[in-house]
């Protein structure tokens, strides 16, 4: 156990500039808005503290706590508020919280929720936590509040009898509480009275839908009785003539020249510009005309039901590529690129994401006259395209084309926010927004149509003022006026009450061939073809080629698609319920005979009247998703398939597949993960099977950092069996406990664990999980500091992942052998397993970075010991934003490296802000971090309380942390023993010298001559001084010093030379300066090249000592 807290005092911090106004937004992504417009978004718990202090008032922190962190004890759950608010300042630059036991809002701190409509709108936590029912209540009241106030105003605009208006506002009551009947009925009343029958009826269906697909009821005796009423009137005559060509695709774009202009621009001046504007603006037109003006140019758009499918919209993108540039298929169908293209299967395809390949693939089609490519309706594109763009645009190069980008709006999903966020903060990033045609605009645009029989300087006003300056709703109210039945009212213009129903009575009015034509394809989504609407339809082509003709020339298809979203939403609603399932279960037939993605099979399935049927597809989907590195779009499908495996009863086969899940995609600690763990405990209906629901909670719990909660739950996992029944599942429990066992101090205890989890792993039958507890007993060896012996473990692992020609396992195994070599200092063996690693991910198409994100680590710890500071800092800077997301419990780690970077630099601001970061992280580390961090941590200046002299300092560390392993009590009683003056101090470096030695340890060993050096010279031992130095070198030719600073190898040796063997000793000295100078001009970036040489004390005595007479140091 740990004795005490840390006692470092911390240095004030300086107080930044005082911010007069901070406005927070937290009516739906939380954000902050500072008075000069600066603004960020706010984690979700930091939002859900400050709308509960916004809405509650001041509040116990007890009482926060209890509603943020319900499952941590009380002292970790203290710590994590503590933190947050540290957080929470450093993002915004003051305090958004004041008070110490009672927390409140900041004085100055103003809110959005006075009169919001919704709290924290699309942020969600666990079901059944306080924090969610306290949002769901807070929503819930909102929603009745705006509910209210809508069906008001919709009262007394009924009694005006302004129809449309009436209908806007039970419109938008509807929607916001869309299982509500009364709202139904309210609607379809409306309608009935401003004299559509047709909407009227169209609202009693989707009344009728709601009530038997959500709440399992038929519809009310009085809902029946008015659809009896609207029943007995008669419908409209039905009106045949056609419309004018201009209506169908008006021959200018109007009001468009800035937008033009604007796209120029930002192209010529190397930004990415992005088009935002609401449906039906214009977006779409104007980047077709422009790809017409410039053969450079090519355009795809993601599409409705892209987003279970990864790389959909990428796809479908350079898929136009390659038909616009064909030469580039021998390049764009090989490698990852072939995964995009979609023409391979997840069983060929090795986890590895395609960036690379692409980066190619673009510089060559930019070579064969590909200038900018263009992406639209980005608000429908899938996740993995989208994070695939962000890489592609924030990486691109001068020798690959430009982007042009095009969505509604960027506040869609997460991962259009995210990539909009990103692109603000990385590129040049052009926003164009396309807003509505002005008056005079709207007058340009009816006039332009040529309308015969209207006047369009008389209509356009009107126009203007009945549906506003969105040219599609322009243009539908004027079809809608042209297709008016004979002897209707001319002088008033059709209701716009939404602009779906106005599409939905064109479509009606095709023929009967094209209707069923365009159902088709609204029901089949990205699925259709010409192929599949002949077999589902039962027509020739010939037949299939009128019904085509005739909705391309109403402009309501264009290549095999609707030739606009809002056409494809009337499509799919005018399919009768039961006529759409039948149609999907067809359509996924035909698509699995075709062996289609699964993940397309499987919505169709799903969407039929035998669901179940779309189980096997989803679980192929969630294969391919892992194998593409796709854990989100892997986890929805194994989850949908385990709701359909209990809706029919399977609760075994349920929890198997959501099993699957877990067991291959190592999730992280986010609310959807602890929710299906709560769901697959619930699932278990065997010891074994509650077993291992419990270890993937423990597995959850350990990569988050939370080593005890996760020993624990393992620990109870393996009391619900006997070993013997289970040996492989026992095995990796006993992993996690010793795991547990491990960062809780109690070494000894996980090396038994471990031992005994080794047993039962060798007997299992399973070499994988052999391997893998090989590998993890070799990892926890070289953790407590028995390195030797960890070494042959760790390799007998990697053979064991290389004899199953498993090359994960092989880099996973690689990680230990590296990090084993590295901490004996035998740096060239952990380059040659890093040159390995790098080898068969080259092979195997593998990103490092993505799954092993700690070879990052390691290569900035190698670069960082060998003196590679230029490469050093970039990896360090990309592992600390890796592990932030990651794996937190390694940020401290990443801290203490970058404090020793900056301290070799010379830059000694930057390494107390270093280790000002990894003492705040100390409380809850792993104890080797920990220690480190308190022992940097006084190295740069910042002392402990109480503790006025080095040994003092380090009795202090070695109090709290030097009981959990081995090598961290040697390393500080190393360094507590340079600080013992005379013959003590000397024999006490010998001792340990002696101790790493019988270690096998050469870095320490190393490091031990060193002080050794030290130590002599101030016991005045001019011959030990030299003895300590040639050891020293000797061992300096294989191995590097134990976390300090090679170039002190150089000085404390020619320091121990000196008094005896002036002529080494000089060549010793000229040998570090050498090596100073050499990276000073080639490993360090010029800003700091004059710190790390003047400012480094190491190097300005090495550079300042005469190589010549007797100034050599003494």
């Amino acid at each position: 156990m740990r004795t005490g807290r840390p006692t470092l005092s911390r240095p004030p911090m300086s107080e930044p500039p005082c911010t007069p106004r901070l406005q927070l937004q937290l009516r739906a992504t939380p954000r902050w808005l500072d008075g000069s417009g600066t603004s960020r978004d706010l984690p979700p718990q930091d939002g859900l503290l400050l709308a509960w202090l916004a809405l509650e008032g001041a509040s116990p922190r007890a009482r926060l706590i209890a509603l943020l962190w319900p499952d941590k004890a009380p002292d970790a759950a203290r710590n994590a508020l503590r933190q947050r608010l540290f957080q929470l300042r450093r993002l915004c630059g003051a305090d958004l919280t004041e008070g110490t036991t009672v927390l409140a809002l900041g004085a100055g701190v103003t809110h959005d929720l006075a009169d919001a409509g919704s709290v924290l709108e699309g942020v969600e936590f666990p079901l059944g936590t306080a924090a969610a029912t306290w949002l769901e209540q807070q929503r819930q009241r909102r929603r009745a509040r705006a509910v209210h106030a809508l069906v008001e105003r919709s009262e007394q605009a009924e009694a005006a009898r302004e129809w449309p208006e009436a209908i806007a506002q039970a419109r938008e009551a509807l929607a916001l509480d869309p299982l509500s009947e009364p709202a139904h009925l309210r609607l379809m009343r409306l309608h009935y009275l401003a004299g559509d029958r047709a909407a009227a009826l169209l609202a009693f269906d989707a009344c009728e839908r709601m009530l038997k697909d959500e709440v399992g009821a038929r519809p009310s005796p009085e809902m029946l009785a008015l659809l009896d009423t609207v029943q007995r009137t008669a419908p409209p005559a039905p009106r045949t003539r056609g419309l004018p060509v201009s209506v169908l695709r008006p021959p200018r774009l109007i009001g468009r020249d800035a937008e033009r202009r604007a796209l120029r621009e930002a192209l010529a001046a190397q930004q990415l510009p992005w088009l935002f504007g609401e449906a039906g603006f214009g977006k779409t037109r104007l980047l077709q005309e422009a790809a017409a003006e410039n053969p450079g140019w090519v355009v795809a758009q993601a599409r409705p039901g892209d987003g279970p499918v990864p790389y959909a919209s990428l796809g479908r993108l350079l898929q136009a590529v390659l038909a616009a540039r064909p030469g580039l298929r021998p390049v764009m169908e090989q490698g990852q690129c072939a995964r995009v293209l979609g023409q391979v299967t997840a069983a060929l395809v090795p986890a590895a994401t395609p960036e690379r390949d692409l980066h190619q693939v673009l510089a060559q089609a930019r070579t064969l006259g590909l200038d900018v490519l263009v992406l639209d309706d980005l608000h429908h594109a899938d996740e993995a395209s989208l994070e695939m763009l962000l890489a592609l645009t924030t990486e691109a190069t001068a020798d690959q084309p430009a982007w042009v980008f095009a969505s509604r709006s960027a506040d869609g999903g997460p991962a259009l926010r995210q990539l909009h966020a990103a692109l603000l903060e990385r590129v040049r990033l052009r926003a164009i927004a396309l807003g509505a045609l002005s008056a005079a605009g709207v007058q340009e645009f009816v006039a332009s149509l040529a309308l015969p029989g209207l006047d369009a300087a008389a209509l356009a006003p009107r126009l203007y003022r009945h549906a506003g300056g969105n040219p599609l709703f322009l243009l539908e109210t004027l079809k809608a006026l042209l297709l008016r039945p004979a002897g209707a009212q001319g002088d008033t213009l059709p209701p716009l009450d939404g602009i779906a129903q106005l599409i939905g009575h064109r479509l009606a009015r095709c023929s009967p061939a094209a209707l069923r034509l365009a159902r088709c394809v609204a029901l089949a989504g990205p699925d259709f073809s010409t192929a599949l609407a002949i077999e589902l339809l039962g027509v020739g082509t010939l037949d299939l080629a009128d019904a085509w003709a005739e909705l391309e020339a109403a402009q309501l298809l264009r290549e095999q698609a609707f030739a606009h979203d809002l056409i494809h939403d009337a499509a799919l609603a005018s399919v009768p319920a039961p006529l759409a399932r039948q149609m999907h279960g067809a359509i996924a037939a035909l698509l699995q005979q075709r062996q289609a993605a699964p993940e397309r099979i499987a919505a169709h399935w799903s969407a039929s009247d035998t669901p179940a049927a779309a189980v096997p597809h989803l679980l192929a989907a969630g294969e391919r998703a892992l194998a593409a590195l796709r854990p989100r779009e892997a986890c929805m499908a194994f989850e949908q398939a385990a709701r359909l495996l209990e809706a029919q009863g399977d609760r075994h086969a349920a929890f198997e597949a959501l099993d699957r899940w877990f067991t291959q995609a190592a999730p992280r600690r986010e609310p959807d993960t602890l929710r299906l763990l709560d769901q697959l405990s619930a699932w278990a209906d065997s010891p074994l099977q509650r077993a291992t629901a419990a270890g993937h909670r423990a597995a959850v719990l350990e990569r988050a950092g939370e080593w005890g909660s996760s020993g624990d739950t393992a620990a109870h996992a393996l009391s619900l069996f006997e070993p013997h029944e289970a040996p492989e599942l026992a095995s990796g429990l006993m992993l996690q406990v010793a795991v547990g066992e491990l960062h809780q101090g109690h070494a000894d205890a996980a090396l038994g664990t471990l031992f005994r989890a080794l047993a039962l792993a060798e007997v299992a039958g399973n070499d994988r999980r052999l391997a893998e507890t090989v590998g993890t007993l070799g990892n926890v060896l070289m953790w407590v500091g028995r390195l030797n012996e960890a070494y042959p473990h760790q390799l007998r692992g990697l053979r064991l992942h290389e004899a199953g020609a498993r090359p994960t396992g092989m880099l996973t195994s690689l990680l230990g052998c590296t990090g084993n070599r590295l901490e004996v200092g035998r740096h060239r063996e952990a380059a040659e397993h890093l040159a390995l690693a790098d080898r068969l991910a080259l092979q195997h198409e593998l990103e490092l970075s993505q799954g092993w994100p700690i070879f990052d680590g390691h290569r900035a710890r190698l670069a960082l010991d060998l003196g590679r500071f230029r490469e050093a800092l970039p990896l360090l800077e990309v592992a600390l934003e890796r592990y932030r997301a990651d794996q937190p419990s390694q940020v401290i780690a990443v801290h203490n490296q970058l404090t020793r970077l900056w301290m070799r630099l010379g830059q000694w601001a930057r390494a107390r802000q270093s280790a000002q970061a990894a003492l705040a992280l100390s409380d809850e580390a792993a104890p080797v971090y920990a220690a480190r961090a308190l022992e940097l941590a006084s190295e740069v200046g910042v002392a402990p309380r109480g503790a006025p002299t080095p040994l003092a300092v380090y009795d202090e560390i070695r109090q709290r942390y030097g009981h959990a392993t081995q090598r961290i009590d040697f390393a500080l009683r190393l360094g507590r023993a340079r600080h013992v003056p005379g013959a003590g101090g000397l024999a006490a470096v010998r001792a340990l010298r002696d101790e790493a030695q019988g270690m096998g340890h050469g870095a320490l060993t190393l490091l031990a001559e060193m002080r050794a050096i030290d130590a002599a010279r101030r016991a005045s031992d001019a011959e030990a001084a030299a003895e300590h130095a040639c050891a020293a070198l000797r061992l300096f030719e294989t191995h590097e010093p134990y976390g300090a600073y090679r170039a002190e190898v150089w000085l404390a040796a020619a320091s121990g030379l000196a008094p005896l063997d002036p002529p080494r000793a000089r060549a010793v000295l000229a040998a570090g300066r050498a090596w100073v100078q050499e990276t000073a001009s080639t490993q360090v970036d010029a800003p700091f090249r004059e710190s790390f040489l003047t400012r480094n004390p190491v190097n300005r005595e090495l550079l300042s000592l005469k190589l010549q007479g007797p100034a050599l140091p003494t």
